[in-house]
């Protein structure tokens, strides 16, 4: 029997989080709060000083680990251009 390894190459783009919600079938701010809370290993999440908001960074290898879909950056690239 041969084995065969197959190499995936990540981006370091971050994966937008309405497009992680809608790949783990989860509301996107289950997916902001798990991140920001540290429940979701898949990333980081940072509080912008003089600021409310949170600046949140997704990566794709973690993605992948935590729900074995693959997301790549050319399907990060078509989310971004049909968002606007």
């Amino acid at each position: 029997m041969e084995l065969i390894d197959k190499v995936i190459q990540f981006s370091g783009k971050s994966v937008p989080l309405k497009l992680v919600a809608k790949v783990m079938g989860k509301d996107y701010q289950f997916v902001k709060i798990g991140i920001a809370e540290g429940h979701l290993p898949i990333g980081c999440s940072f509080k912008m000083p003089g600021s409310n908001s949170y600046t949140t960074y997704i990566s794709p290898k973690l993605l992948y680990e935590y729900t074995g879909h693959i997301v790549t950056e050319e399907e990060i690239d078509e989310f971004h251009k049909n968002s606007n």
